[in-house]
């Protein structure tokens, strides 16, 4: 299989209300992904050397059997991480913490936008910085602790064009890994938070996510990519004809046509064409070689 990345929506749903997300432009239904969608996903990807990630439009801590599912891609061998919000911790209790103690994943991502508390607390309104961060860190030593990759994602928006570098300081004095990105209009719905230099040097055409990264949505269907809030892109149903025919059917329609999609024409997404600095960095982490197990599914 051709498949390097896969984003899994384990759902939809979410109960934060972040500035940089768009859900309220969604218009394709709302779901939680059932147990015979997940098992039909990981059938395909058995043979595969596919990184999985919890991720999408929604999250992923909501899902009832979310741990059951990281411990189900562990069994397998199948690489793993997921992305949490600090804010679903903070509203929903120790649970969650101990949930991915106990299932880890293979890799943890925290959604940290910024750590100036005035920036953060306007990008994740409702949410207190000081205490986010009190879990960011806890579950960053945690994860350190048990030998799990950590990681803490920030984002640069118009209202923090300079804290890049503040930021990666911030979290190195800490011995915590971070990752750093400009905010993008997520198909056209964020036009207010770019950064003054977004859009520069982008191609409006070809999509070179589109050779290495598949998106699967909650009730299966594999689209474009999480930007598509609609379900206009739609590939094909995972449950009814498995992503090695939904890989054919995406070279056939998308091959040699540019854009590949009408969405593509808003989209900005950094990762469209990245520089080859960051295609060798991610290359190099999805084929890094697995420990399979070759346990059972559920």
């Amino acid at each position: 299989m051709a498949t390097y990345s896969i984003d899994m929506e384990l759902t939809n749903l979410c109960e934060n209300g972040c500035a940089f997300c768009p859900r309220w432009a969604m218009t394709r239904g709302l779901g939680m992904m059932e147990a015979e969608v997940f098992e039909g996903i990981v059938t395909s990807l058995r043979n595969s050397l596919a990184l999985v990630t919890l991720s999408g439009m929604g999250d992923p801590l909501l899902h009832p059997r979310v741990f059951e599912f990281i411990e189900c891609l562990n069994r397998l061998g199948i690489k793993n991480g997921i992305v949490i919000n600090p804010a679903t911790i903070l509203a929903k209790g120790d649970g969650l913490k101990e949930g991915l103690l106990s299932s880890r994943p293979g890799s943890l991502t925290i959604s940290f936008p910024s750590v100036r508390k005035g920036v953060f607390e306007k990008l994740m309104p409702g949410v207190d910085f000081k205490e986010a961060l009190s879990i960011a860190l806890e579950l960053a030593g945690l994860f350190r602790e048990h030998g799990c990759g950590v990681r803490v994602s920030g984002l640069i928006t118009g209202i923090n064009q300079d804290e890049a570098t503040y930021f990666r300081s911030f979290w190195m004095k800490k011995g915590i890994p971070s990752w750093v990105r400009e905010c993008h209009s997520r198909g056209g719905h964020l036009m207010g938070l770019l950064p003054v230099s977004k859009g520069k040097g982008l191609r409006p055409d070809r999509c070179w996510l589109f050779e290495n990264h598949w998106f699967v949505s909650w009730d299966g269907r594999v689209l474009a990519c999480c930007h598509d809030l609609t379900g206009e892109t739609s590939l094909g149903n995972v449950a009814s004809v498995g992503l090695e025919g939904i890989l054919l059917e995406r070279e056939a329609r998308i091959r040699g046509r540019f854009p590949h999609f009408p969405l593509c024409n808003v989209c900005d997404e950094p990762l469209k064409d990245p520089p080859a600095r960051i295609r060798r960095s991610f290359l190099r982490l999805v084929e890094k070689k697995r420990n399979r197990k070759g346990g059972e599914l559920m």
